[in-house]
């Protein structure tokens, strides 16, 4: 550990080639392991490098299809391919 010297976020976020606010998002939601000294957040190169192989994609199952409740499937419009107006959908309630 003594070789290794501890990274900013602006060079973590520099040497993954990314924005520094995605590397925030990505700490803040614990996907990367990070080191605080006082309010200085720094990044180990080992956990950057995990990080990447976590969020590798070729081994990822693949994302299934969507459902809603009950187990529907959800159409991609969400809406059944109608529009009606507000005035018309209040007017059938009554």
């Amino acid at each position: 550990m003594a070789d290794a010297l501890l990274l900013t976020e602006d060079e973590a976020a520099a040497r993954l080639q990314i924005c520094g606010r995605t590397l925030r998002r990505e700490r803040q939601a614990g996907n990367v392991r990070y080191i605080l000294i006082g309010r200085c957040v720094r990044y180990h190169p080992d956990d950057l490098d995990q990080l990447i192989e976590v969020k590798r994609t070729a081994d990822r199952p693949k994302p299934t299809k969507r459902t809603g409740k009950g187990g529907r499937k959800i159409a991609a419009n969400h809406g059944g391919g109608v529009i009606v107006p507000f005035s018309e959908r209040q007017r059938s309630r009554r």
